[in-house]
């Protein structure tokens, strides 16, 4: 709402869709404090991997739905270019298109 979304149940419901996109992941991987500090220290090559498991997928789903909402200017009346239905599907997509350069990273290129 602050860089001029509509104030409504549409812009709740995708803040909501891309907290989940970008913090479940964390928090489902690090649930004390300890083990999150451990994934943000990052010193060992085990640690450095899980992490970008962890961050990638959420840089590439903020990226996804900053994409998406790239078409929005454009006054082209169709159905599926309304507010957020672009940014949520640039999300997810970037979620799973970043999840996946990860993990073929941590497995091609990994020592």
């Amino acid at each position: 709402m602050l860089l001029g979304a509509p104030p409504s149940l549409a812009t709740a419901a995708w803040s909501a869709a891309q907290a989940l996109l970008t913090s479940l992941p964390l928090a489902l991987a690090a649930p004390d404090s300890a083990g999150l500090a451990l994934l943000l220290r990052a010193d060992a090559a085990a640690v450095a991997s899980r992490r970008r498991l962890l961050v990638a997928p959420a840089l590439a789903s903020l990226a996804g739905a900053w994409l998406g909402a790239c078409v929005l200017p454009y006054d082209w009346n169709l159905p599926w270019q309304t507010w957020p239905e672009t940014s949520l599907r640039g999300a997810a997509a970037g979620f799973v298109l970043g999840g996946a350069a990860a993990a073929a990273s941590r497995t091609c290129w990994a020592p």
